[in-house]
């Protein structure tokens, strides 16, 4: 995942966290307590992902603390947590991996050895595991479904328009994003569902820059005047693509346009009926999914733990 778009993430967690956070019940002295550990107490959206989660898990009779500040070091992060574990200060934690998630194996074993369990963001073989394990869930970002809902999105509406042969440009993640790839396998195979004889006559690659995107797909249009379909991966390629097609004087009636990122304003453009569909991550999903599991594990310590994914929040006609 580039920099832009974890910033993204971050900021999404953030908001949906504080608007989960209102109207907190008073702390029992006996509620058990819980650590959050990002890869740093310092930046603007973690804080505010940290007070949501002490918000909301109070209301599930959690007793949240910040843990101390990894600086983004993983090292810092594994001894930090590992004080509170053998302090017994903590039931439980939840984590962004400061850096390398293998880093802190050793800190999941441990607390295992404690009855202390943890969600954890990644997978297993992140933390050099080879499967699910007993008081331990892996939380990350399904891609696939991101991916394959934006391409079912399309072909649906390619049927609706009548479109299904009609020419298409495909929009692909920048080079290196985390999970491109499979969001992308994703999107071919929904699309391929219902339109299976689009014709892709180009591929853009996102710029990350919602002007460029544009400037970008107009040039592409120049070239295929007769294309009729886009796909966005992030807002600033679905906005780019929107603006260009509508330079263009393409209308939205004979258009199919689909986007992911999920910002208010392609949220809107969905709702207004210019784009199809949008698929988007749902933050306060996540943060109440990940609350009440560590509840649920503080319960039962022994229980094998789960692989969480991201909720994925579709908005189509």
């Amino acid at each position: 995942m580039g920099a832009r778009t974890f910033k993204k993430v971050l900021v999404g967690v953030a908001s949906a966290a504080l608007a989960l956070s209102a109207s907190v019940p008073a702390q029992a002295a006996d509620n058990p307590t819980v650590a959050f550990s990002p890869m740093s107490n310092q930046i603007p959206a973690l804080i505010g992902m940290f007070h949501g989660f002490q918000g909301f898990g109070a209301s599930q009779g959690l007793n949240v603390i910040q843990a101390p500040d990894a600086n983004f070091d993983p090292a810092t992060q594994k001894k930090n947590l590992e004080t509170l574990i053998k302090t017994g200060q903590i039931k439980g934690w939840w984590s962004l991996a400061a850096g390398a998630p293998s880093t802190l194996r050793s800190t999941l074993l441990l607390a295992q050895q404690r009855n202390v369990v943890a969600v954890v963001n990644g997978v297993p073989a992140d933390y050099g595991f080879s499967g699910l394990q007993r008081g331990i869930t892996f939380a990350a970002i399904d891609y696939a479904t991101l991916g394959g809902k934006l391409g079912e999105g399309l072909g649906k509406c390619l049927v609706a328009k009548k479109t299904t042969t009609g020419e298409m440009i495909y929009g692909i993640n920048s080079a290196g994003t985390v999970g491109g790839k499979e969001q992308e396998a994703a999107f071919r195979a929904g699309l391929k569902k219902y339109a299976p004889n689009v014709k892709i006559v180009a591929t853009v690659a996102n710029k990350g820059d919602q002007a460029a995107n544009q400037t970008a797909i107009r040039t592409v249009l120049q070239a295929h005047p007769k294309a009729i379909a886009f796909n966005g991966f992030s807002d600033e390629a679905t906005l780019g693509g929107l603006n260009a097609f509508k330079t263009a004087g393409k209308l939205s009636s004979k258009t199919c346009i689909v986007g992911g990122g999920g910002s208010d304003e392609v949220v809107a453009a969905q709702k207004a009926g210019t784009v199809w569909a949008v698929a988007k991550l749902d933050f306060e999903g996540d943060l109440v999914q990940t609350v009440l599991t560590l509840k649920g594990m503080i319960a039962n310590p022994n229980a094998m733990g789960k692989q969480l994914s991201v909720p994925v929040k579709v908005f189509t006609k």
